[in-house]
């Protein structure tokens, strides 16, 4: 479980300007999947860095299961960019092992864990990654699809045990079709696992589909949209309207004569 309570994060702009985002309150609960939505520059990034302990906070409390403390050894991070850090000519088997050392991979591709195993039953990879990964184990990165890559990337991800997992824009670089088997996979991880995953997305259908909880930045405040969660789905049209209808607020407080501020 993630929880900020009346955080305020404030970072300098290169012009010399600040850039301010309040988050009054924040719950990211284990086992679900919670979306962070908002326009370009409006901080969404910002508060995934704060939450994950990257960046300083100036005010407030951010927790990970009732800590306050070591927030980065206890995430797990996720960006589109992450695919092209992937060592292009070591294979699958190559990655896999750099995160679990000496143990056997095949058995994390097992249809289910052995339970005769004298230790703990091995936990397998995610039904998909499986499908996606289990025929090329040996092949190198360099010869893998776009797909294949940010599978390979949510596999290792998941083979870290860890309790809370943050992806900026983990979709951005693949298809609608590929982008929702991603978002699949983020939602057997998150129930085998039992983690909190927040996932920042520009993609309206696929936070309507799979966010048990919605968030929205929108001018340096963080909110719920409380009529998406429990159970409701919000349709996309509607995720879409929050959004113009925060960015035309602002545009009216501006224009009675609030101070003008810069995002990042």
């Amino acid at each position: 479980m993630v929880k900020a309570t009346d955080v305020t994060i404030r970072l300098r702009h290169p012009s010399g300007s600040y850039f301010m985002l309040n988050c009054p309150q924040f719950l990211a609960k284990s086992g679900h999947i919670t979306c962070v939505i908002g326009k370009n520059g409006s901080g969404k990034s910002t508060l995934l860095r704060a939450l994950g302990g990257i960046i300083p906070i100036e005010n407030g409390i951010i927790s990970i299961n009732d800590s306050e403390r070591n927030l980065k050894r206890q995430c797990t991070w996720l960006e589109a960019s992450d695919v092209d850090q992937l060592v292009p000519f070591l294979s699958v088997r190559d990655h896999f092992r750099a995160v679990l050392g000496n143990e056997d991979i095949d058995i994390y591709f097992r249809d289910s864990p052995d339970r005769t195993d004298t230790n703990p039953p091995y936990k397998v990879l995610p039904r998909g990654i499986r499908s996606l990964l289990s025929q090329n184990r040996t092949s190198r990165v360099c010869d893998l699809s776009t797909g294949q890559r940010q599978a390979l990337r949510l596999g290792m991800c998941f083979l870290h045990h860890r309790p809370v997992i943050l992806a900026d824009e983990s979709t951005a670089n693949l298809d609608s079709i590929n982008g929702k088997n991603i978002f699949r996979e983020f939602r057997e991880i998150v129930e085998t696992e039992e983690a909190a995953a927040i996932l920042v997305t520009h993609d309206l259908f696929l936070a309507s589909e799979f966010a048990d909880v919605i968030y929205i930045v929108a001018e340096g405040c963080v909110r719920l949209l409380p009529e998406c969660g429990s159970g409701r789905k919000c349709p996309p049209s509607e995720l879409r309207e929050c959004l113009e209808q925060d960015s035309a607020i602002y545009e009216q407080q501006r224009s009675g004569g609030s101070q003008s501020h810069h995002t990042v």
